[in-house]
């Protein structure tokens, strides 16, 4: 079975394609097996390719959802499809997989500021995105705090989209209204205490 990449939270771990796409059904819901992909809708590349999914071709998307019947990860319930009981236990095997591989929080506030011009307004948005997936919790529509590195393919993204020159990184350690930050990210594996 063919592997990918997922580079979450700046760890590489090898899924395959079923694992990913569970994955995806779990964040996004299971209706995006048919509206995400297949490959020809346009408008979906740049998440694909944030996702780390640009691997998947058409016929490995259409075999994967396949696959995902067949093991009984997801069912099919009228037009839409559904994560069954099975799925979602190994949904939370591969969520806790994942989790588990975030470093410890090293009391770091890290704030992304952005002003992203209109004209390049699916960038601003695919940011947003990818900053939410990357555990980023929005302070303003344009105003960002983690408590971890942007991931390598939140990095590689900003540069091949000619981004950097509308972006501000600030690393802090001392922030005013610490507690209005720290209740963001309550119930997050290494709370801020």
């Amino acid at each position: 079975m063919a592997k990918i990449i997922y580079h979450a939270k700046r760890k590489s771990v090898l899924l395959s394609h079923v694992e990913t796409a569970l994955l995806l059904a779990g964040e996004f819901g299971a209706e995006m097996l048919d509206a995400f992909f297949p490959k020809k809708y346009p408008e979906t590349w740049l998440t694909r390719r944030l996702l780390g999914l640009d691997t998947f071709d058409r016929t490995d998307f259409h075999l994967t959802k396949h696959r995902l019947i067949r093991r009984g990860l997801v069912a099919k319930h009228g037009a839409s499809y559904a994560i069954t009981a099975r799925g979602q236990r190994l949904l939370g095997r591969l969520t806790k997989l994942l989790e588990d591989r975030l470093p410890a929080w090293d009391k770091q506030w890290r704030i992304i500021v952005f002003d992203i011009p209109e004209p390049k307004k699916k960038y601003r948005e695919a940011l947003r995105r990818a900053l939410a997936n990357a555990d980023y919790q929005r302070l303003q529509d344009s105003v960002w705090v983690g408590k971890h590195p942007l991931p390598d393919d939140v990095l590689t993204f900003i540069e091949e989209c000619n981004l950097a020159e509308y972006i501000h990184l600030f690393l802090s350690t001392v922030v005013n209204r610490e507690e209005q930050l720290t209740a963001l990210f309550s119930g997050t594996k290494d709370d801020v205490k």
